[in-house]
């Protein structure tokens, strides 16, 4: 996890759709964030007819084991809803309300940079975590774009 002062300068955060400003729902000066929104995907035999239900964005997730989860989201579906709705092993305690730190991810270093800054809030909530990385993010806060297609995050390993 790097301090604010040290975050290197990213694009800015109009690559992910806003949810809901910090003022609608009263979580401080966060401008952005997501909210789970269970929506599965299409699998069954044919095109979605919905074009909202293409999934086409890779994602891998190194579980608990360091075995690998191969799925695949649609642009603006959040880690942490993406993980649950596949029945990867992510807590999400304060159901995407950035309260906790639960879904606490490593993102790789390559697409690290891609993902917008993180806000205020997450930040509060990732200086509270155990085991921060450098590349340390929440999984409800990372929503998925097509530049992150491929992208693999690890779930913090367990405590023995």
């Amino acid at each position: 996890y790097r301090p604010r002062h040290t975050l290197a300068p990213r694009r800015a955060a109009t690559a992910i759709g806003v949810t809901h400003t910090a003022a609608s729902v009263g979580i401080g000066s966060c401008q952005t964030f997501s909210v789970c929104r269970s929506r599965p995907c299409s699998h069954g035999g044919g095109p979605s007819s919905n074009a909202e239900d293409n999934c086409n964005i890779h994602v891998t997730y190194v579980v608990r084991d360091g075995s690998e989860v191969h799925v695949k989201g649609r642009e603006g579906q959040n880690l942490l809803e993406l993980a649950h709705e596949h029945g990867v092993d992510l807590e999400g305690a304060c159901e995407c309300s950035i309260a906790c730190s639960t879904c606490h991810v490593y993102v790789n270093d390559e697409y690290y940079d891609l993902i917008p800054e993180p806000c205020e809030d997450e930040e509060d909530m990732l200086d509270m975590a155990f085991a921060l990385r450098d590349t340390s993010r929440l999984g409800c806060c990372i929503e998925l774009t097509s530049e992150l297609d491929g992208i693999t995050v690890r779930a913090l390993m367990s405590v023995s």
